[in-house]
């Protein structure tokens, strides 16, 4: 019977590993596989997600470099610009010092002197012209008077008759000249629109003529460039901000003048964005002489954006404008 139970047992026994069967064994070593490639993709989503971020935080640096790269190249252009100013002003020093010249160390100081001598010459410039006008128009009132014997009380008649003459004259000469255009249509076109200014020109002297006789005070030594050819009232080409580092320039855009305002010289002048003094004056100084050859002023209005305290600055830019521009003072934003 002993026997007999010994040997189950060993049959028993049989198929065993430390007390499991084939079976369990291999459920254990699924469970071990199942658990380390949890682990294992857990740590790979894991790795995923940071490399994620990393990604993003480099896209977003990148995108931060570009724009600071454009600022810079914007920033080196205007520097440039800036140099290639200060070179063309110390060109003309050295020029008008009758060859080579120590270039001063106080540069700034002396540009600023010279901009304030510039508005304040172009202002006795253009009293100087008031005055030699209003002899010449007094002189020539006196000889009409001689030789056709009217009355002395006519004298706003006799000056408006030789504006009208020289006017006219002026016209025939520039008719004459345009007779040779390549595109007739073109140039009857901007024979068309000088009429007109010459009649807003006219009304507008007219206006000052009649201060002069005692309607009113004032009157300017130029006839606007621009003029309503029905009132006279100067029309205004730019709105110019003044501002504690510079100008702000916007045009107008006045639908009538759109043709005629792609033939000035205003090629150079940059809009909407602040611009220094010498920017300024260096572009806008073909139209300053574009007016001088037409014997007229081109008009601004002129807004005051500088700060309580920078009152000084607004008085010294004023004068910088004035110096190529007639003004309209305006109130209110810009």
């Amino acid at each position: 019977m002993t026997n007999r139970i010994s040997n189950e047992n060993k049959f028993y026994r049989r198929g065993l590993v430390l007390g499991f069967t084939l079976a369990e064994i291999l459920l254990l070593l699924l469970f071990v596989l199942l658990l380390i490639l949890s682990l294992f993709l857990s740590f790979k989503d894991k790795t995923i997600e940071e490399r994620r971020h990393k990604i993003e935080n480099l896209s977003q640096n990148l995108d931060k470099l570009n724009k600071d790269n454009k600022r810079l190249n914007d920033d080196l252009a205007k520097v440039k610009k800036d140099i290639s100013a200060l070179n063309w002003i110390k060109d003309k020093f050295i020029k008008s010092s009758g060859g080579e010249a120590d270039f001063p160390d106080d540069f700034t100081e002396i540009m600023e002197n010279n901009r304030i001598l510039t508005g304040q010459n172009a202002e006795l410039k253009r009293e100087v012209n008031v005055l030699k006008e209003s002899k010449d128009a007094l002189d020539q009132i006196k000889t009409n008077l001689k030789n056709t014997g009217l009355p002395a009380n006519t004298p706003k008649e006799i000056a408006q008759s030789v504006k009208n003459a020289v006017d006219a004259q002026k016209s025939i000469e520039d008719a004459k000249k345009d007779i040779g255009a390549s595109d007739p249509k073109a140039a009857i076109a901007d024979k068309n629109q000088q009429i007109a200014n010459l009649q807003g020109q006219t009304k507008n002297l007219q206006s000052q003529l009649n201060q002069c006789q005692g309607v009113g005070k004032g009157g300017s030594s130029y006839p606007p460039c621009w003029a309503d050819r029905e009132t006279g009232r100067p029309e205004y080409v730019y709105d110019v901000a003044i501002t504690d580092a510079g100008f702000i320039m916007r045009s107008t855009n006045l639908p009538h003048r759109m043709a005629e305002m792609k033939n000035l010289p205003i090629e150079a002048v940059r809009l909407g964005t602040e611009i220094s003094t010498d920017e300024f004056l260096r572009t806008t100084m073909p139209l300053y002489q574009y007016s001088e050859k037409k014997n007229c002023r081109f008009y601004v209005r002129l807004f005051d954006k500088t700060g309580a305290m920078q009152k000084e600055i607004y008085k010294k830019h004023r004068k910088i404008v004035e110096g190529h521009f007639y003004i309209l003072l305006m109130q209110g934003d810009f």
